[in-house]
């Protein structure tokens, strides 16, 4: 596993045997179906193989990254428990913003500071995090939404989740904790829940994906994905109402099992194109 210092290590999709062809194929769906992405990164263990931000973003913009939030308040929870300040009894569930707001009350009680400041202390500084905006209420972080990261903060996150905790040689969460977060806690496969993506189940605070691994989601599409067998890290920051998990499934995880292959075509060329074809589609956004 390589840890990026103030940037990321980069890789050709040559060393990173993964498909480009695949890739051409995911920037040609974006541009021909007109998908209003503002940022993306992949990495490879660790390494990255491709960043591509629209128009008038870049890698570094922080923006609300709505519930993907709700999974460094997991982390932060996690970490209580690591120090038995905190224990977890029989879990219940009920998908809600006000019962993760509770949880980041329940940092500041034991902590004395609030959960953003927590975190950048235990988290934020040891994976090379600028400590973040996080809007608050009544003095509390809101702990479910209005966290502002940038798409390499989202990636940094990712590469310690992928890394079962461990950032270098330091434990920020155990693994232990980890495990049980990220499996099957309870069943989301409901005929009222409409996003088919959301129907394979919820740990604490992370989503279980239908085509294995995890995932921390917002709404209007930011992801942060984890793919173990391939050591994937995929980052997606978009104003969608589309469901955006088929990119990673249907291109990006099928790159990476069909492995490397010769290619004429310049992933460099179509990530120029998705910048400038963007423009129109991010002009529109702000308008509405």
């Amino acid at each position: 596993m390589i840890f990026p210092g103030e940037e990321f290590n980069k890789a050709s999709v040559k060393d990173a045997n993964i498909n480009k062809g695949l890739l051409v194929d995911l920037f040609n769906k974006i541009d021909d179906d007109s998908i209003n992405i503002h940022s993306m990164m992949l990495l490879k263990n660790g390494s990255r193989v491709f960043k591509a931000s629209a128009y008038s973003f870049d890698e570094d913009t922080k923006e609300n990254v709505y519930s993907v939030s709700k999974a460094f308040t997991s982390i932060a929870i996690g970490i209580l428990v690591d120090k038995e300040l905190i224990r977890l009894d029989t879990p219940v569930f009920m998908y809600n913003n006000y019962a993760t707001f509770i949880l980041s009350a329940i940092v500041s009680k034991v902590t004395g500071k609030s959960l953003n400041d927590f975190l950048d202390e235990y988290l934020y500084k040891i994976i090379g995090i600028e400590k973040p905006r996080w809007d608050e209420l009544k003095g509390y972080s809101l702990g479910a939404s209005r966290l502002y990261l940038s798409a390499n903060d989202m990636a940094r996150f990712g590469l310690l989740l992928l890394n079962d905790g461990m950032w270098k040689s330091h434990r920020v969460v155990s693994s232990k904790y980890l495990e049980e977060a990220t499996k099957l806690q309870i069943k989301t496969n409901y005929d009222d829940l409409n996003l088919d993506y959301d129907k394979f189940g919820y740990g604490y605070l992370f989503w279980l994906n239908s085509f294995g691994d995890f995932r921390a989601s917002g709404s209007y599409q930011q992801h942060i994905v984890i793919n173990k067998e391939y050591g994937l890290v995929f980052v997606l920051k978009a104003f969608e109402e589309r469901n955006l998990l088929s990119l990673f499934e249907n291109y990006i995880l099928k790159a990476a099992e069909e492995e490397y292959n010769y290619c004429d075509y310049s992933l460099r060329d179509f990530i120029r194109r998705f910048k400038i074809n963007s423009k129109e589609i991010i002009i529109m956004e702000n308008k509405k």
